[in-house]
């Protein structure tokens, strides 16, 4: 291995997981997870590239999405401006590539046996595109196309917003997405080429030491070495750093983007989300902090927030969680969709949210607090000792990622397992810090209609999606209320109880043959069941399927509705419940 990195394996992988793999650095610096599976029938291969929509020139938005899409139309091995898509559509496969804030991943799959000629093909992105000029103008309309199903779609027009609302010059602010305005007349008016400008973000940005490469194949680990080795050695390693010219200590959420926002979907629907901008989690992915929060805020059981906004009939859905996650920071969303009965309480509902933060999370003693730390610890532990398989070219891409997030060696568990106790006092700093209504936006999506603003209230259009909005401070009463940890938590609020589904024995039971034939294990005249046991997989997990015969809903249209909605009210007033096992791994379904 180049670089005095050594040739490793991962620390750990799943009981599961029967795969080999290698972890191993080229000369130039270049990352790379190989992956031996001899049973797969299918190829895949993912590279991520620590270069995103965060280092767009101003004048050139949306120009990392551009370098995506011009990386497929050729490099000079293979100048064929659909070579690439065309190989791999003629090998039972695909491609494709998408850009976010900090990264950009590219991806395939394919049949097993054209892998190599496909990293042959795929090597030739990194190290020699051509950027053809006289494909720019098509792929400009593609992406303009692109953008334009884009336009009427509300959980982008959301993120937009909030994006465009941040601090004034810094790159969060910009259009991750461009449009021909953006990336053709913009440059044109200011005297430049587009393809100068892709020239100069390939030369900036892309570089093998910021590159993480995941392939998994049929082929031996030796032979998938030797070809990564003979094919990707030759990509520029200019020695970048990681989202080059974004300063991580330029904070983008400044007071006026910490406020309330009246926002006008597309669709008709009512959401209250309330934004926490946080450190990225990233770095303390041992501990994983944020995990504890989201785990106990987003809860649906006896004691959650959600159940009792239900039970006031103000909410149907609550999620909560790390949803937008970059190298620099993260924001930490606590997402409720509300009823339209809901809408007018939906400072009562913050007020629900803000005292389980201040009396459950903040305010419980540790025992407590521990006891469901143990829990989550358990439960993933148990989730990663025997993951199902996902398909390949989901697998390849998210270890491709891990890489550029993680330790190499804990490629296949960094982003899952628990490695450290958790430290409270570091939580209730956490808390303290960033879980406080100082450090709170808050959207309210509903019809305008329903918005509570007053008739002559002028609103804004965000600049690329058009979308309508009212930006409002928030009043002193209301931060002062939030923040008082003196007021009494409701009643039914309080942290999740111990789940009871959780399981105590870990270990399979040994010397069990499978059986290809379902055995009959009950018979009478009202009830018939089967059992068949597979050992096949080495995996404690079942499936239970319980069929009840009635022909009601066959009868009329009126019978067919009712059954259909006893069904929907039996999930519903079952979910507190079931949520608890679906956390232990229990699916359940009607």
């Amino acid at each position: 291995a180049g670089q005095g990195m050594a040739t490793i394996e991962p620390r750990r992988k799943p009981d599961s997981d029967n795969r080999a793999y290698r972890l191993i650095q080229l000369d130039n610096a270049l990352d790379c997870v190989l992956i031996s599976d001899p049973e797969t029938q299918t190829a895949a291969a993912a590279m991520a590239v620590a270069a995103g929509q965060l280092q767009d020139p101003p004048e050139v938005q949306g120009l990392a999405h551009f370098c995506e899409h011009m990386l497929f139309l050729g490099n000079k091995k293979f100048p064929g401006e659909s070579d690439f898509d065309s190989f791999c559509a003629q090998s039972a496969g695909y491609s494709n590539a998408w850009t976010s804030l900090d990264r950009t991943v590219y991806h395939f799959m394919l049949a097993h046996d054209r892998l190599y000629d496909a990293l042959d093909r795929f090597s030739g992105f990194f190290s020699a595109p051509l950027f053809l000029e006289d494909l720019t103008d098509r792929e400009l309309n593609a992406i303009d196309s692109e953008n334009n199903k884009n336009l009427q779609e509300d959980s982008r027009r959301e993120f937009q917003l909030w994006r465009s609302t941040s601090k004034d010059g810094h790159p969060v602010q910009r259009f991750g997405t461009g449009n021909y305005k953006t990336l053709h007349d913009m440059p044109l008016e200011s005297g430049t080429n587009i393809r100068e400008h892709l020239l100069r973000f390939w030369g900036q940005n892309y570089s093998a030491n910021i590159m993480k490469l995941c392939i998994l194949g049929r082929e031996n680990l030796d032979t998938l070495e030797s070809w990564v080795r003979s094919l990707f050695s030759d990509v520029p390693n200019n020695n970048i750093e990681p989202l080059r010219g974004v300063l991580k200590d330029d904070d983008p959420f400044n007071s006026a983007w910490k406020s309330m926002y009246h926002i006008v979907p597309v669709k008709e629907r009512r959401k209250l989300v309330l934004y926490f901008p946080t450190d990225s989690t990233y770095p303390n992915f041992r501990q994983k902090p944020t995990r504890f929060l989201s785990h106990c805020l987003g809860h649906e059981g006896p004691g959650s927030i959600l159940s009792l906004l239900k039970k006031k009939g103000w909410a149907t859905d609550l999620g909560a969680g790390t949803a937008t996650q970059s190298t620099h920071f993260a924001l930490f969303e606590v997402s409720i969709k509300l009823t339209e009965e809901g809408m007018p309480h939906y400072e009562e509902v913050i007020d629900f949210v803000f005292q389980y933060i201040n009396s459950c999370l903040r305010g419980t003693n540790n025992e407590e607090r521990r006891r469901i730390r143990h829990e989550c610890e358990m439960l993933e532990e148990l989730n990663f000792r025997f993951r199902n398989r996902v398909r390949e070219d989901q697998y390849t891409e998210q270890l491709a990622c891990n890489l550029t997030r993680y330790p190499r060696e804990e490629v296949l568990c960094g982003p899952d397992l628990f490695y450290d106790p958790l430290d409270f006092d570091a939580v209730d700093a956490l808390i303290d810090r960033h879980f406080n209504s100082k450090n709170l936006r808050i959207d309210l999506v509903a019809p305008l209609a329903d918005q509570p603003v007053d008739g002559d209230t002028e609103w804004t259009e965000e600049t690329w999606y058009k979308t309508k909005y009212v930006r409002r401070d928030i009043s002193p009463d209301l931060l002062a209320r939030w923040s008082d940890r003196s007021i009494k938590c409701h009643p039914d609020l309080h942290l999740p109880r111990a789940n009871p589904y959780t399981p105590e024995q870990w270990e399979l039971k040994g010397n069990l043959q499978s059986s290809t034939t379902p055995t009959k294990v009950i018979d009478t005249d009202t009830v018939q069941a089967w059992h068949v046991l597979d050992t096949t997989y080495g995996v404690p997990k079942a499936s239970v399927r319980i069929q009840l015969s009635s022909f009601v809903g066959e009868k009329c249209a009126r019978k067919a509705v009712s059954l259909r909605m006893l069904l929907e009210l039996i999930q519903e007033v079952t979910n507190e419940e079931a949520y608890d096992a679906e956390e232990a791994g229990f699916g359940f379904f009607i």
